[in-house]
C-alpha cells in the first residue's frame, strides 16, 4: 500500500537490502543467531558453525560460535552499495555512489552494462543506469553486472533468471 513503510522508504530511496530480503532498518548490524546464521558487520561477514553440535558446543562454553569471516575490502564494499541500489530503487547513480566512497566513476569496470543496456533492459543517463519498467523482472541481472564474484566459486546461490 502506498503508505505501507517499506513502499515509503522505496519511494525516498531508503529501502536497504540483507540476507533477509527487503526492509526499512538502516542498521549497519545484522547479527545472525544459530547454527549457520550470517551476519553483517560494518568490515564485512561472519558465519557461525553449520553443524548444530559444534554450533552447540561453542554457545555452552561461552565461545562465539564463528566458524568463518570475510573482510570487506574497499571494492567490495563499493559493489555492496552499488548493487543495493539498483535492487531496492531499480536504479542507480554510479557518480553518487562512487563519490561517496572517494572514488571516480568507472563504467568500463563493468562491462555488463553495455549489453544490458543494447538489450533495453537498462538505460543509461550520464552516469545514473536505471532498469526499463518492462524488465524490473531482471533486476538480478542487472546486479550481477556488478558483482565481482558471480561465477567464481563454481557454486550459485540463486540464478538471476
Amino acid at each position: 500500500l502506498p503508505h505501507d513503510a517499506m513502499a515509503l522508504a522505496h519511494e525516498h530511496g531508503r529501502l536497504r537490502r540483507n540476507f533477509q530480503g527487503y526492509t526499512t532498518d538502516a542498521a549497519d548490524f545484522l547479527l545472525g543467531l544459530g547454527a549457520s546464521a550470517i551476519g553483517r558487520l560494518p568490515d564485512g561477514y561472519v558465519q557461525n558453525e553449520v553443524v548444530i553440535g559444534r554450533w552447540a558446543e561453542a554457545v555452552e562454553a561461552g565461545r562465539l560460535p564463528v566458524a568463518k569471516g570475510y573482510a570487506l575490502s574497499e571494492d567490495d564494499r563499493l559493489r555492496a552499495d552499488l548493487i543495493e541500489r539498483v535492487m531496492c530503487d531499480f536504479r542507480v547513480d554510479l557518480g553518487r555512489v562512487f563519490g561517496a566512497h572517494r572514488r571516480v566513476p568507472d563504467l568500463a569496470a563493468f562491462p555488463g552494462l553495455a549489453r544490458l543496456e543494447a538489450d533495453g533492459v537498462i538505460r543509461r543517463d550520464g552516469t545514473a543506469i536505471e532498469v526499463a519498467d518492462d524488465a524490473r523482472d531482471l533486476v538480478r541481472a542487472v546486479a550481477a553486472a556488478f558483482d565481482a564474484y558471480l561465477g567464481t566459486s563454481g557454486r550459485s546461490h540463486s540464478r538471476t533468471v
